[in-house]
């Protein structure tokens, strides 16, 4: 449990690492850091999700080295909006992931709840789209600040905040849902 908060603390951290490090003018010691730690994540959490995520961290940093570059290492964040877009996608072909956290907590949902993570699902995907192509575009054509900035910072609030409107809907539609019975 430990290493699982203290691996969210670094990759929450990332960006700023990152920042730091290059402003050191230690590329090689930043892409070696991101394989490290992600494949201390890939080894702990053990998920497909962590095994992706270390393999593309490893292939952006011997990118980076390669050409030495920090572009490369700058698109991780990119790259896990991604995996994250295409992990929500294919759950809607079977149980959205939002129903799946759902019944972590509730396991007999009501079919208005059921419809609600669909589409919950469905706008989350959304979100990692536009997240994602931010993500890109600071990558890419912006700033090392404003990646910073925004990689890690901005990127986490909105993230809060969608975590926020949905549970405003929820309660919002469970109250309905009663109100209507």
């Amino acid at each position: 449990m430990l290493q699982k908060a203290l691996l969210s603390i670094v990759f929450a951290l990332y960006p700023l690492l990152v920042y730091v490090g290059l402003r050191s003018g230690c590329l090689h010691w930043v892409a070696a850091g991101l394989c490290v730690f992600a494949l201390w994540r890939a080894f702990v959490q053990r998920t497909r999700l962590a095994t992706a995520s270390a393999a593309c961290a490893v292939a952006l940093a011997a990118v980076a080295l390669y050409f030495n570059d920090a572009v490369a290492l700058k698109l991780y964040p990119f790259v896990m909006n991604v995996a994250w877009l295409f992990g929500f996608l294919i759950s809607l072909q079977s149980v959205p992931a939002i129903e799946r956290f759902a019944r972590l907590k509730v396991s007999d949902l009501p079919p208005s709840a059921v419809a609600h993570c669909r589409q919950m699902t469905q706008l989350w995907c959304v979100f990692f789209v536009l997240n994602g192509l931010i993500a890109l575009d600071s990558a890419l054509f912006r700033s090392e600040q404003w990646w910073t900035l925004y990689n890690g910072a901005i990127a986490y609030g909105l993230i809060g905040l969608m975590f926020l409107f949905e549970w405003c809907v929820r309660r919002y539609r469970q109250a309905h849902d009663c109100d209507t019975k």
